[in-house]
């Protein structure tokens, strides 16, 4: 292999060459397909043979996409540094999982990601698409073909290039210390695999409003768009985690600009889900889902502008680099022709559709299941405006030459009050309501058990903290103020209020599967799915509105009481410049069971500038009713700050205190070698006695000789000012002493369990709902949403 004799490195080999090359002719080709196919379809409706060229172009794409992947990866798993996107995204040391991940831990990468699970979505999706075909396939393959002009800006395959040659970097950059964790490898796909099931949902709508039939493409999506939901809704829980066992704050959700790019495109899926539900059993709502349809993902493609135009940069623990200026027009004009394309053309055929429609059937009066969507949906709607305003604060703020501000996340909470009471109502009692309508004291009637078994729990809830270490820790004195200060109520009363109705969404959807077991089994799923949104939000809250936490600062080798445990810091078992440091922590219970020792990491990272950064990664000791959660924020052996002391002045350091008397000198003032020296009075336990700190001038600086004021402490002398003759003293320890926060965070044990609820009641739905021969229904029959026979409306149910 032919070398770089002034950089003593070898030359990038062709054959890695040749995978770049290839990427970027992939891409490219992708781009061309995509355009082809969008033309092809485009014209088949005058010349329908071109409708094969579509079909294939988009085939072809499609298998573009993938193949620019898997070039990717392979250049990750080869370590082929030459190229800049693997320099700065991997290393020899990660193993292949990480190594892998590294494709989308990058920008460029990420854009690569969700352009090939939206094609992937795609292939799957456009062979049950029937007569939408054409107009489902225009719209997808154009979204296609823009990401992949943004890819070819974008690209991850540019090659670092020095003295007109390419050579290759003994080892790269690396994962960012934070990504460094299995979450990294799981959370991304997950969540993306969600951002691009989405764009079925649009494409779907759009070829219902383009080939004016509005009615055939609700049972054709509802399958889709129940993945999508369980999707985006896993990798937003994911997310939470991930924040929860690696940054170290000890919570779940913060209100982040990502965050909310991913939620709010959530909840208006969920909007859709449900409209779905009564497009096809009642044949209603059908503007109101069209519009729906498309909104999940105008909604991500804007968040995405936000977060990674550079926007946010300042305001986002997320941080992206800020786009290629093409790169990020090709994105800007995506959103914008999408929007203005879609909503216009959903505005002409909703006018087009009132005459159809009014002539329908008209909804029934009264508190009808038809009704209770409307109203609750109409929350969730509103819950999914204030966030993505929220988000858009910053953006908004610079537009308008303010300073950029984020709204934080106690501004959240004033908001989302007005929303979360009625919604958590609504989740309950929506399954007791029929189609035909019922009583308001009939459904109270309904909901009686389901709210005593709920209140039973709150105090069985209350019970297990009161018979806890923690419990006994002392009263919650925290107030909160709640709807923009019109009530005020103690936090732990609001927290259980809130995790009383969490649990009323639990018992009252577990009490409607009980009754429905054996009736319509398909419908449990969609109750399961509410099932685990309630546990996971009970979770939540309890974890984060009935935390307790310390931070000390604890003495290696020195135990020390925080939260109810002894703890006692054993010190690092590596070096602190390792990345798989860990400090142990012996943590034993000042009373029972339970004794455990915690190995936070914590290590520092030397940047390319030269400067060191501690990094850290929290210890969460799991247990049946709380986790246990510890994080170092760092290591130190000072005592005290740097203190300037005048000559004759007495200062106390901890348990000493100090007099200055004199100050000495030994040499030539400004020569090197020269010390200057204080001379100290030292009491500490009614004996004093004296100490002489010195500091050396030297080339590079001052240089402290310490002196010892026992065995767990020494004092230097840090510099002096030859004009008054102060000096700079400072006290350290013998020993290092760790910052440390400790956490007990009670029942998050529930956001596990409901997480995999909710995951598994959302695939369960969506298998239930697939596309499949339907029988004709029988007389008195309903569908799988409908209540049991006894309503007399089943049999009247359209069938769109």
């Amino acid at each position: 292999m032919e070398t770089l004799p002034e950089l003593d490195l070898p030359l990038a080999p062709g054959w890695s060459l040749g995978l770049g090359t290839l990427g970027r002719v992939l891409v490219v080709a992708g781009l061309a397909s995509y355009l082809a196919s969008a033309l092809g379809w485009l014209l088949a409706g005058k010349r329908p043979r071109l409708g094969l060229v579509g079909a294939w172009g988009f085939w072809i794409g499609t298998a573009c996409l993938v193949g620019t992947f898997a070039v990717l990866g392979s250049l990750f798993i080869l370590n082929r540094f030459e190229y800049s996107y693997v320099f700065g995204h991997g290393d020899k040391r990660n193993a292949i999982a990480y190594r892998i991940a590294g494709i989308w831990s990058g920008q460029e990468g990420s854009f690569l990601l969700w352009a090939t699970t939206s094609a992937l979505f795609g292939a799957l999706a456009v062979r049950s698409t029937g007569a939408y075909r054409r107009w489902f396939t225009i719209p997808y393959s154009l979204f296609l073909a823009v990401l992949c002009g943004i890819l070819a800006y974008e690209s991850p395959f540019r090659i670092q290039e020095f003295h007109g040659k390419i050579y290759v970097p003994p080892d790269g950059v690396g994962l960012t210390p934070a990504l460094q964790n299995y979450w990294v490898i799981i959370h991304p796909p997950t969540i993306f695999l969600g951002f691009g099931s989405l764009t079925v949902l649009f494409a779907h709508a759009f070829a219902a409003l383009a080939s004016r039939n509005p009615f055939d493409w609700a049972r054709m999506v509802r399958p889709w768009a129940l993945v999508s939901l369980t999707l985006v809704g896993l990798g937003l829980c994911m997310g939470g985690l991930w924040a929860y066992e690696t940054l170290g704050w000890g919570g779940f959700w913060a209100w982040d600009p990502v965050e909310n790019t991913s939620l709010v495109p959530w909840l208006f899926t969920a909007v859709l889900v449900h409209g779905l539900i009564v497009q096809v059993n009642r044949g209603r709502w059908i503007r109101t889902n069209l519009l729906f349809g498309g909104l999940p993902f105008l909604a991500f493609v804007y968040g995405t502008f936000l977060t990674r135009s550079g926007l946010l940069g300042d305001t986002s623990v997320h941080s992206f680099a800020e786009m290629d200026n093409k790169a990020l027009k090709l994105l800007v004009g995506l959103f914008f022709v999408a929007t203005i394309l879609f909503c216009g053309l959903w505005v002409v055929r909703s006018l087009q559709l009132r005459k159809e429609l009014a002539a329908r059937e008209p909804e029934r009066a009264g508190w009808t299941r038809e009704s209770a969507y409307r109203l609750g949906l109409f929350l969730v709607f509103g819950l999914a405006i204030a966030t993505a305003f929220g988000m858009s604060v910053p953006m908004l703020s610079s537009l308008f030459g303010l300073r950029m501000k984020v709204v934080g996340e106690a501004q959240y909470h004033q908001v989302v009050s007005w929303f979360f009471v009625p919604i958590a109502l609504f989740l309950a009692a929506a399954p007791f309501v029929s189609w035909g309508g019922i009583s308001i004291r009939r459904l109270l009637g309904r909901l009686y058990g389901p709210a005593c078994v709920a209140f039973g729990l709150v105090g069985l809830t209350l019970l297990v903290l009161a018979w806890s270490p923690w419990g006994r820790l002392g009263p919650f004195e925290e107030e909160v103020r709640l709807f923009f200060g019109a009530l005020r109520l103690p936090a732990l009363t609001w927290t259980l209020i809130l995790t009383g109705l969490c649990f009323f969404i639990v018992t009252a959807n577990l009490w409607t599967i009980g009754e429905r077991v054996r009736t319509s089994r398909e419908a449990i799923a969609i109750y399961l799915s509410h099932v685990g949104v309630g546990l996971t939000l009970a979770g939540l809250l309890l974890s984060r509105g009935l935390e307790r936490k310390e931070r000390v600062v604890a003495q290696q080798g020195t135990p020390q009481p925080v939260l109810g445990y002894a703890m006692n810091v054993k010190g690092p078992n590596r070096d602190y410049s390792d990345r798989d440091n860990k400090v142990r922590i012996d943590m034993r219970p000042m009373q029972g069971k339970g004794a455990f020792e915690a190995r936070p990491g914590f290590y520092f990272v030397t940047r390319p500038n030269g400067t060191t950064d501690p990094m850290a990664w929290p210890h969460v000791q799991r247990m049946a009713t709380h986790d246990v959660y510890l994080t170092v924020h760092g290591i130190s052996f000072d005592a005290t700050e740097v203190t300037p002391v005048k000559l004759g002045q007495t200062i106390r350091f901890l348990d000493f205190d100090v007099t200055y008397n004199e100050l000495t000198r030994e040499g030539e003032a400004g020569v090197a070698g020269t010390k200057f020296g204080a001379k100290l009075s030292i009491t500490s336990e009614g004996r004093t006695y004296s100490v002489h700190p010195k500091v050396v001038l030297g080339e590079g600086g001052l240089r402290p000789e310490p002196v010892l004021l026992g065995d767990e402490h020494f004092l230097t002398m840090e510099g002096m000012n030859a004009a008054d003759k102060t000096a700079m003293l400072q006290l350290h320890y013998m020993r290092p002493v760790f910052p440390i926060e400790v956490f007990y965070k009670p029942f998050t044990s529930l956001v596990w369990g409901g997480l995999g609820i909710l995951t598994l009641g959302g695939f369960l739905a969506a298998w239930n709902r697939r596309n499949r021969p339907r029988k004709p229904p029988e007389m008195g029959t309903a569908e799988v949403e409908s209540e049991p026979a006894h309503d007399e409306a089943h049999a009247l149910a359209p069938t769109a």
